[in-house]
């Protein structure tokens, strides 16, 4: 059973360009990601439960979100896995592999390890499409992302 879903995403190019969809369809997730890749703003998909009452509304048990500047953005992600410390919790995207440390990058206001920022929008695309379709991610997307406690090495 798919699970229950909530999107909420804006870009910065239209006055309204975003908002919120319940039980969003792919090419519209997918769409969103471009848009905000293309001109900045944020996606986030969330797997939650739907109230059964309108009044009830949506509560969310985990969330993948992209924070995105034009050409690149960064995936942060919040799993509904109770076996994870509280430090776990919270867990950002990485580049895979054992690339060296390149130094930090700005993004908005923050510097940020540079292998945590992204200029490819297919793998925002390909996390989202993972976690859309399943509501959690797959083991091999989820090796990319670390808690912030379990950061790699800047050597």
């Amino acid at each position: 059973m798919k699970p229950d879903l909530l999107l909420d995403a804006t870009d910065k190019e239209a006055v309204f360009s975003g908002g919120y969809a319940e039980r969003p369809v792919w090419p519209h997730v997918e769409m969103r990601i471009e848009r905000a890749f293309q001109f900045g703003g944020h996606v986030r998909l969330h797997v939650g439960k739907v109230g059964m009452k309108r009044s009830e509304g949506f509560t969310s048990i985990a969330f993948l979100a992209m924070d995105s500047l034009p050409g690149k953005f960064r995936l942060i992600f919040s799993p509904e896995i109770k076996s994870l410390s509280e430090k776990s919790q919270l867990r950002e995207w990485w580049e895979p592999g054992d690339e060296p440390f390149r130094g930090m990058v700005l993004f908005g206001d923050d510097e940020w390890d540079a292998r945590t920022v992204c200029t490819d929008v297919n793998v925002a695309k390909q996390m989202f499409k993972d976690y859309f379709d399943n509501g959690e991610l797959t083991e091999f997307s989820f090796s990319q992302m670390r808690s912030g406690w379990d950061r790699k090495p800047r050597t």
